[in-house]
């Protein structure tokens, strides 16, 4: 995880704090300023071959879909973001972690998907539950947007740790 790929979440929460949310047109600077910078990202990240944290990536959909929504004037995306609200971006991580499990690739970069296939299938399961907390508790704030994100990267922080000293381990290599 990097800036580059937090800075288009970051875009998108400040601006939301310029804006009356209850005007549907005035989405259009969160998303755009958001999805924008969610689309380069996703451009350079590719472009250098880097591996796009699967966290952010469901976040940077999320946004480029909104964007996109909105650029081409696709109502029920901004009427279905509006009703999900921040389950919406926590349903765009949950099945960007549902891919990567189907196309078995790695929640962790650093290690291939054989090595940390049980983590990544914790991961996509918190991702899921983390999706059906926002929906329980849909409109608070704390509970809905919060915790969940902060559960995925307490999450992945601790079973990158275990998944490196497992396999130092198995190396014999000390901790």
């Amino acid at each position: 995880m990097n800036l580059l790929e937090t800075a288009p979440l970051l875009l998108f929460l400040l601006s939301i704090r310029v804006i009356d949310v209850s005007i549907p047109a005035q989405w259009l600077l969160p998303f755009g300023a958001g999805g924008f910078a969610a689309l380069l990202c996703l451009t350079m990240q590719t472009w250098k071959n880097k591996f796009q944290h699967r966290l952010f990536l469901g976040v940077n959909l999320y946004l480029i879909s909104g964007f996109l929504g909105i650029l081409f004037q696709q109502e029920a995306i901004g009427r279905l973001y509006g009703e999900l609200q921040s389950a919406g971006m926590f349903a765009w991580v949950a099945a960007v972690s549902a891919m990567t499990i189907l196309l078995q690739k790695s929640w962790f970069p650093e290690f291939n998907f054989k090595q940390t296939m049980k983590y990544s299938y914790y991961m996509t399961t918190i991702a899921i539950g983390a999706l059906a907390i926002t929906f329980i508790f849909k409109g608070n704030k704390l509970l809905s947007e919060i915790i969940p994100f902060v559960i995925l990267l307490v999450a992945y922080k601790k079973f990158s740790t275990q998944i490196k000293d497992e396999l130092s381990a198995e190396a014999g290599e000390p901790n």
